[in-house]
């Protein structure tokens, strides 16, 4: 059995709290990748994998070898190298620039070229504070840790998925939405633009629910079709169409092995009813 943390620990509330600080945070590591590395035609020189270790959202790496990585609990900048973290910096008490500021000072560094220009993206992210200049403030350690949590949970259980999935894409988490997730071709060959596929992640929360919750989706889903009729979860058309298990749904479960399996199931189920709709 996979590892699982148990989830369900703090309200609704204080983890979204804590969600949008990370949110903002990892737009440090965008940023920096963009700063450095040459464009990817999919914008995936910018999106970062999980390390349940260092609990910590890592980018690709950068010249030099190291990467930046995002620490959830606590909140603060990582820069790791071959032999683990080199240096962290906390981000309370700081803003967005300063910690751009001195990101430049690394990557230019890194890059052996002087310092860069670090500036995060003109995303539609979430509105927040630290957009206007004010300091990250999340001293909520029970939220963070929960918020961490979630993406160790997910990313280990979505992995599980890709592998077993010769056509899915790697999991990755993108700092536009801040999701975790991969896609599934069914179409050896296909253009990944056009060929059928299924959609399936997890969301920390968002603007279309504001609790964590897993996903599936299909494309192109054939009109008046439904990712319906699954153990758990229910269908979702406030934003986007798919299939969606809660964070409170699966809080509910009970411990550690019956939360995962609730998670898992839904996955499976999703994913199945995606392939049979697209087939």
């Amino acid at each position: 059995m996979s590892s699982w943390d148990l989830i369900g620990t703090v309200n609704a509330a204080r983890l979204e709290a804590a969600r949008l600080e990370a949110h903002w945070g990892a737009q440090l590591i965008a940023a920096t990748a963009d700063a450095v590395l040459p464009a990817a035609e999919d914008d995936s020189h910018t999106n970062m994998r999980w390390d349940r270790t260092l609990r910590a959202l890592v980018g690709q790496p950068l010249p030099g070898g190291i990467r930046i990585g995002l620490k959830i609990s606590p909140l603060s900048v990582l820069v790791i190298g071959a032999r683990g973290v080199e240096d962290e910096r906390p981000l309370t008490g700081a803003t967005l620039a300063a910690a751009e500021d001195w990101l430049s000072g690394v990557a230019g560094r890194a890059a052996d070229r002087g310092p860069v220009q670090v500036r995060h993206r003109d995303y539609d992210l979430p509105p927040h504070p630290l957009a206007d200049g004010h300091h990250f403030n999340c001293r909520d350690g029970e939220a963070l840790l929960e918020l961490a949590h979630w993406f160790g949970n997910g990313t280990e259980l979505l992995g599980e998925v890709a592998l077993s999935h010769e056509r899915s894409s790697p999991i990755a988490v993108w700092p536009h939405h801040f999701d975790a997730g991969g896609i599934l071709f069914l179409e050896a060959g296909a253009d990944a633009a056009r060929g059928r596929q299924v959609g399936y992640g997890l969301s920390p929360g968002d603007h279309h629910l504001t609790e964590p919750y897993f996903y599936v989706t299909a494309w192109p889903l054939p009109s008046g079709a439904r990712l319906d009729g699954l153990p758990s979860g229910h269908w979702f058309s406030g934003g986007f169409q798919g299939a969606v298990l809660a964070a409170t749904e699966v809080a509910v479960a009970g411990d550690v092995i019956a939360q995962r399996a609730k998670a898992a199931s839904f996955l499976r189920a999703a994913i199945a009813r995606g392939e049979a709709l697209l087939s």
